[in-house]
C-alpha cells in the first residue's frame, strides 16, 4: 500500500492520487456492481456458492460485504456482468 500526503484543499485535507493510481483502481473494479437484498438476507456462504453457480461460468464469482445488507459482487468479465444486470429479475 503506498501512502499519499493530504493537501489542503478550500479548509479540508484531501488525498491527490496520482492518475496512474486512479486508473489502476477504475480496471481493478470495473466489472463490479453493488448489490442489496430486500427482505431476507440469505446466508453468505450459500449466496457465494450459488452466484458461482449462476454466474461463474467463465470464471470466479467474488462476493464481499460491504455493509448490512449490502455486497459488492465482482464478476470475471464485463459480458458476464452485463448479463447480469440486462437478465432480472432485479
Amino acid at each position: 500500500m503506498e501512502y499519499f500526503e493530504p493537501k489542503s484543499m478550500a479548509g479540508s485535507a484531501r488525498a491527490v492520487l496520482p492518475e496512474d493510481v486512479l486508473d489502476k483502481g477504475e480496471k481493478a473494479w470495473t466489472t463490479a456492481i453493488i448489490g442489496q437484498f430486500v427482505g431476507q438476507i440469505p446466508n453468505f456462504s450459500s449466496f457465494q456458492k450459488q452466484a458461482n453457480f449462476l454466474w461463474g461460468k467463465e470464471g470466479n464469482v467474488e462476493l464481499r460485504s460491504v455493509g448490512k445488507n449490502l455486497f459488492i459482487i465482482k464478476f470475471p468479465n464485463s459480458n458476464i456482468r452485463d448479463w447480469v444486470l440486462e437478465s432480472g429479475p432485479w
